[in-house]
């Protein structure tokens, strides 16, 4: 089998990308029946060679699962990977329509992907975290060992790792409507390097999936204001049941504890527009007093009118008395 289709035992199935300083391939073993394929980084330039090469043997001391073994083909040195199969990274946003709760999982299992793998130098790592490398398994993601150095560039700092894994959170949710503040906050740290380690984002990305994940998910499934819980049918009452006996876990609260906070919720609210009710009905009758406040003023102010008309005109008439008449009766009336 010539150079063109195969490297070594392993047969050529696809190309990745081939250039003067690296090369990567998708390969079958033909000492080997099984369907299993395989990842081949073929690095050509003799610098980058050095520097894999040191790296590749930490991963042969650490006995690192994926990584197989190397080996040299003419100038050439092969690393063969374990290749694995799922979505890649971007393809999966683009195909779901992400929710909260998802894609917070999400995040969290590249995360604890990269912490599990600890002990693999970070240069190798830094280089795992691409869109096209992180593949989305049912159960997780996994990484497709595809180590692209033709940028020569090979970071050393936990840093860089840091600062790479808040650029793949922030790609995650920018697909994401309307997502937590508090997530916003942590990518934000990551990308400025303000966490010293990766464990220092678990405990707030913990608190972020319990708070504004599965907490939001069961509000918005118990608390709507128009459904009273006593009108729910009995299926939709399971239904929530199911809801949150799924989550009690990952939320650390139980069903129990969660029913009883709506229904303090609903005498909240009851007890509010019992309120609001004896508040109203006090102030139609604040009301109802200032009205006849204003009336009894006006009626004093409509009769010192009248009383100054008289006086000042006894000559002219009211309703065909003359005002004179009008003022002397009145005089009598009250024994003037």
């Amino acid at each position: 089998m010539d150079a063109k289709n195969s490297l070594g035992r392993y047969r050529i199935i696809k190309e990745l990308f081939d250039g003067d300083i690296q090369s990567a391939y998708v390969c079958a073993d033909t000492d080997d029946n099984s369907s299993e394929g395989y990842i081949i980084n073929v690095y050509k330039n003799r610098e980058i060679i050095d520097i894999v090469l040191q790296h590749l043997f930490i991963l042969e001391d650490n006995n690192f699962g994926d990584y197989l073994h190397h080996f040299v083909y003419g100038k050439y040195v092969c690393a063969v990977f374990k290749q694995r199969h799922g979505i890649p990274l971007n393809e999966y946003i683009k195909t779901h329509s992400l929710s909260q709760i998802e894609a917070l999982e999400l995040a969290k299992s590249v995360l604890k992907k990269v912490i599990s793998l600890q002990r693999t130098p970070v240069a190798l790592l830094t280089k795992l975290l691409t869109y096209q490398n992180i593949i989305v398994l049912g159960d997780g993601i996994e990484f497709c060992y595809v180590l692209d150095c033709r940028d020569m560039a090979f970071s050393t700092e936990e840093q860089d790792l840091i600062i790479g894994i808040g650029a793949v959170f922030r790609y995650i949710f920018n697909s994401v409507e309307n997502p937590p503040a508090k997530l916003k906050r942590v990518i934000d740290k990551c990308l400025h390097g303000k966490y010293n380690s990766l464990l220092e984002i678990c405990p707030e990305l913990e608190d972020i999936i319990k708070r504004y994940g599965i907490n939001n998910e069961i509000s918005k499934s118990l608390q709507k204001d128009e459904i009273e819980r006593d009108s729910l049918s009995e299926t939709q009452r399971m239904d929530i049941s199911e809801l949150l006996s799924k989550y009690s876990d990952i939320i650390g609260a139980d069903v129990n504890n969660e029913r009883a906070n709506v229904n303090q919720n609903k005498k909240s609210n009851k007890t509010s527009k019992e309120n609001s009710y004896k508040q109203d009905k006090k102030n139609v009758k604040n009301d109802a007093i200032l009205f006849v406040k204003v009336l009894l003023i006006f009626l004093l102010f409509a009769i010192l009118l009248f009383g100054l008309y008289i006086i000042l005109f006894p000559e002219s008439y009211f309703f065909g008395m003359r005002n004179s008449f009008i003022r002397d009766s009145i005089a009598q009336l009250f024994g003037g």
